[in-house]
Formats: structure tokens, C-alpha cells, sequence
């Protein structure tokens, strides 16, 4: 009984060990992006999303 408690605690601290790294790495998408619009070559439909206080603000100028 013992053995089988020791090797389930010491199984689950190995996995929690190995998963930790996974946890506390940051989200590399997270933060400003900022994009220079003179090296764009695109010149189809756009969207635009902008939040602010008030809410999301979503434009598009797909229709005209």
C-alpha cells in the first residue's frame, strides 16, 4: 500500500514538474502590435476593430 502511495505522489510531482515551464512562459501574441501602412501592398477589403470604454467598434469597408 505504501509503495503504490509513493509511486502515485512521486508520478504527480514529476508531471507537475515537467508542466510548470509550459505554465509560466508569457503569450508571445499578447501586447501592441504597431504595423508601418507604407509597406502594405494589400489593397482589398479591410476591418477594422477598435475597443474602447464604451465597447468594440468594428468597421468595414467590404460594401463600399
Amino acid at each position: 500500500m505504501t509503495k503504490d502511495c509513493c509511486a502515485t505522489v512521486c508520478a504527480f510531482a514529476s508531471l507537475v514538474v515537467i508542466a510548470l515551464p509550459c505554465v509560466s512562459q508569457q503569450n508571445p501574441w499578447n501586447g501592441s502590435w504597431k504595423l508601418d501602412p507604407s509597406t502594405l501592398k494589400y489593397d482589398g477589403p479591410t476591418v477594422s476593430v477598435a475597443a474602447d470604454t464604451d465597447g468594440i467598434c468594428i468597421t468595414s469597408s467590404i460594401c463600399g
